[in-house]
C-alpha cells in the first residue's frame, strides 16, 4: 500500500464531458497517472497506482477543495487513491494537536470504495489509515476467518468517532480504523488517534510524516463516477522543541535576541530556551515562534540567495509564513521550510560554527535545507 513516487508534471488533458461543472472552472487538473500539484501547504495527487486501472481525471481549486471522476473496471484491487495530502514532519510526542476537518459528496451507488484518511508515521514504517465512509471494500488484516476481517479491537472511541481497529502488513505496518458508521463530514483528532495506537504499544513515537485525505476506489459503473472534496484542512501545533540540521547537527538558535530583525543563529546542542521553537499552522502556511523571545522566524523579504533569515514579532507578513515540505521525498523523515513571501528555504550553509547565521537559497535537494524537529 505504499504509494508510488511521484513527480511534477504539466497540466495533463482533462476530459471535460466527463467531469461535473465545478471541475471545469478548476484551478488545476490532470489526467496523468501521477499527476501532482502543491497549492501553498497543500499537494494533490492523481496517483492511479493499481493493477489494471482505467482512466481518472483529477480538479482542483485548492489543497480544500477537489475532486475527481474515475472509471475502473469491475475487478477487485485498489485502482487508485486520488488525495490531498500536508506534511507535518514532527515526532507525535512533541505534538500539541493534530486535528482535521473534512466534507464530502460522493457516489450512493454504482462504485466501490471508501473515503479514508492515509496517514505516514515513523519513516514508512507505520501507515495508519482512518476510513469515514465505506462502500464494499475491505481493510488489510492479520486474520480473514471472520467473513471477512477480523479487527483486533471493536468498538474503540477515539478522535471523536468510534472504529473497529485492523492489524495488517504489507513491507510496514498498517493499521486500519473503520467507522462504524457513514461520516460524510465532521473533524477528527488525528493527535488523540496516534496516541491511542502508542498507548497499545503498537507504534512508540514516530515522526508524523503525510496526512494525506482522498477516496481508495476499487470499481465504477461504466462511464464512471465523480467524488467531491468540498473542504479538507488540518491543523497542528508543537510542545517546544528544537531543529537540528541534517548536514551539520547544528540547532536554530535565536541567540536571546529580542530585537525586531536580529538574525537567526545556529549553535550546537544546548537545550536552552534560545534553541526552543513551537510550531502552529497559519490557515494553509505555518509559524515558528522562539520559546525565550516570543520572536517569529521571518524571511525578512529577501529574495537573494543565501541572505540571512531574521527574526521579528508577530506582523501578520507572509515574511512569517512557512510551508513544511518532506525533505527526504517520500521517507517522510526531515522537513524543508520553504517561505510564503520568498520562496526562499532555509538553510544552514554546510557551517559548523557556533553563532553562523541560518541562510535562505532556493531549493536544492541539498542535505543542508533538511531539518530534524527533535526533543530540546
Amino acid at each position: 500500500m505504499i504509494r508510488k513516487v511521484f513527480g511534477w508534471v504539466t497540466l495533463g488533458a482533462f476530459a471535460l464531458l466527463a467531469l461535473p461543472t465545478a471541475a471545469r472552472a478548476a484551478t488545476w487538473s490532470t489526467s496523468a497517472q501521477y499527476g501532482s500539484w502543491q497549492s501553498a501547504g497543500y499537494t494533490l495527487y492523481n496517483d492511479v497506482w493499481g493493477s489494471g486501472a482505467g482512466p481518472q481525471n483529477m480538479w482542483a481549486n485548492s489543497g480544500h477543495n477537489w475532486g475527481v471522476w474515475s472509471e475502473q473496471p469491475n475487478t477487485s484491487g485498489i485502482k487508485s487513491y486520488p488525495d490531498s495530502s500536508r506534511y507535518v514532519g514532527i515526532p507525535i510526542d512533541l505534538l500539541a494537536s493534530v486535528s482535521s476537518d473534512f466534507n464530502v459528496t460522493v457516489p450512493s451507488s454504482g462504485a466501490q470504495f471508501e473515503t479514508a484518511y492515509d496517514i505516514w508515521a515513523g519513516n514508512n514504517q507505520y501507515e495508519i489509515m482512518l476510513w469515514m465512509n465505506n462502500y464494499g471494500n475491505g481493510p488489510i488484516a492479520s486474520s480473514y476467518n471472520c467473513n471477512g476481517a477480523c479487527a483486533s479491537y471493536t468498538n474503540v472511541n477515539v478522535g471523536g468517532y468510534t472504529w473497529n481497529v485492523y492489524e495488517g502488513y504489507t513491507d510496514h505496518e498498517v493499521y486500519s480504523l473503520v467507522n462504524t458508521s457513514q461520516a460524510y463530514s465532521g473533524t477528527v483528532n488525528i493527535l488523540a488517534v496516534l496516541k491511542w495506537l502508542e498507548s497499545q504499544g503498537l507504534m512508540s513515537d514516530p515522526t508524523l510524516g503525510a496526512v494525506q485525505f482522498g477516496w481508495e476506489i476499487t470499481s465504477t459503473v461504466s462511464g464512471g463516477e465523480n467524488w467531491t472534496c468540498n473542504n479538507y484542512d488540518v491543523s497542528y501545533s508543537s510542545n517546544a522543541l528544537s531543529f537540528s540540521n541534517k548536514a551539520t547537527g547544528m540547532r536554530i538558535d535565536g541567540e536571546w535576541d529580542t530585537a525586531n530583525g536580529s538574525n537567526l543563529g545556529q549553535w550546537s546542542a544546548s537545550g536552552s530556551q534560545a534553541q526552543q521553537w513551537y510550531v502552529q499552522t497559519n490557515g494553509d502556511y505555518l509559524m515558528i515562534k522562539n520559546a525565550y523571545s516570543s520572536l517569529y522566524i521571518d524571511g525578512m523579504g529577501r529574495t537573494a540567495a543565501g541572505s540571512a533569515a531574521g527574526q521579528w514579532a508577530y506582523s501578520g507578513s507572509s515574511n512569517q509564513n512557512w510551508v513544511a515540505l518532506p525533505g527526504d521525498g517520500t521517507n517522510y523523515t526531515s522537513v524543508a521550510y520553504q517561505n510564503e513571501a520568498t520562496a526562499l528555504l532555509l538553510d544552514g550553509g554546510g557551517t559548523y560554527n557556533n553563532g553562523a547565521s541560518v541562510l535562505q537559497y532556493g531549493s536544492s535537494g541539498s542535505s543542508n535545507q533538511k531539518w530534524y524537529a527533535v526533543a530540546p
